[in-house]
């Protein structure tokens, strides 16, 4: 993706203020203040264009992000398109059932063309979906096969940008809370459920609000000081 086109998604469609938010959690916060002090003018960045994006969350689902990226470098050839331009959904429409040839199992392409159909079918989507709470933008995105909770609030988070995002699904970030702040949450008992440990982790993410999307990003930082995107 060219530097221009970032930052014309990270403008349109970034209101988080990422100076204000870390100033905010490094005062209130003491884990947050020895983190925020590590990353040095590492951030959160946007991935930009909605569809490409999505369409690259469903080519990376279980599977190491190593065989995602030649997934969609195969795919992106296939289609005669560069690996970092935005993919053009009618691109997909097109090739329909050959997109398979990238690699891609049947209910992946399957996915990816019912992807490709609704932006298709729809213009204004990508448009509008900036302009939707997170509540609606989830119900919206999980009604479509191959999205889930999670891949929803990954796009919330680096598509959108939206300020205030807690993924409790999030393995890395429950693991990331319960090592930091084991001394600060409540007490469950012995053998908790994954539900458990995602309730109160989400309880305990009202500390951050409404910054929780930074909150989060720095979170997976204290796991892997490389910068992960979505």
């Amino acid at each position: 993706m060219s530097s221009t086109k970032a930052d014309h998604f990270s403008t349109q469609w970034g209101p988080l203020d990422w100076s204000e938010s870390c100033q905010i959690l490094a005062n209130q916060d003491a884990v947050m203040r020895q983190i925020v002090a590590s990353i040095g003018d590492s951030r959160l960045r946007s991935r930009g264009e909605p569809f490409t994006c999505l369409a690259r969350s469903i080519v990376g689902q279980q599977i190491s992000v190593k065989a995602a990226d030649a997934v969609w470098f195969r795919l992106c050839g296939l289609l005669g398109q560069q690996p970092d331009q935005p993919l053009q959904p009618s691109r997909l429409i097109d090739a329909g059932a050959n997109i398979r040839e990238a690699g891609l199992s049947a209910k992946k392409s399957h996915y990816l063309l019912d992807l490709a159909n609704w932006f298709a079918g729809d213009p204004a989507l990508s448009d509008r979906l900036a302009t939707l709470s997170n509540e609606h933008v989830i119900e919206l995105l999980t009604d479509r096969p191959g999205i889930g909770p999670w891949t929803a609030q990954m796009f919330l988070i680096f598509t959108l940008m939206r300020p205030d995002v807690f993924p409790a699904d999030d393995l890395g970030v429950l693991k990331a809370i319960e090592t930091l702040y084991v001394g600060d949450l409540p007490m469950l008992q012995s053998n908790p459920t994954l539900a458990q440990r995602k309730k109160r982790a989400l309880a305990f993410s009202e500390r951050w609000a409404p910054h929780r999307t930074v909150a989060t990003w720095l979170l997976w930082r204290s796991l892997d000081p490389v910068p992960v995107e979505y």
